[in-house]
């Protein structure tokens, strides 16, 4: 149970930082999420500028920019595809639990609640 919630965890937090970033205020209040963390660490050609706003602590006044960058290489989709694989994982943990009941209200409540989030991040599925 404790490996289900983990992961399902995970991936509500990874939903939570993709939110934040794109309709919320993440980057308004300067906070380094999971979005922007890959935009740091992923090799490309708005790297160096994304590690420049970074540096000088302009998140708030540069933030359509980050977004753009972000953007441009995908992370909306590999945040998706990074929390369905998340979802999988808390799926797969509940095979070894006992009582077939419950594990089937589990694994209907997190197909649910991926799905819902799915659909309010919209057109990024994996």
């Amino acid at each position: 149970m404790g490996t289900y919630g983990l992961h399902l965890g995970v991936a509500l937090q990874i939903f939570d930082d993709l939110e934040g970033v794109w309709e919320g205020e993440d980057l308004l209040c300067g906070r380094i999420t999971l979005p922007l963390l890959y935009g740091l660490l992923t090799e490309h050609p708005g790297r160096q500028e994304l590690e420049h706003i970074v540096r000088e602590r302009r998140l708030a006044a540069s933030a359509a920019r980050v977004r753009a960058i972000l953007d441009c290489i995908d992370t909306r989709r590999f945040l998706v595809w990074t929390a369905a694989k998340e979802h999988e994982q808390a799926l797969e943990a509940l095979r070894g639990c006992p009582g077939r009941d419950g594990r089937a209200v589990l694994q209907a409540f997190a197909t649910r609640l991926f799905a819902q989030m799915e659909e309010i991040i919209g057109g990024c599925a994996p």
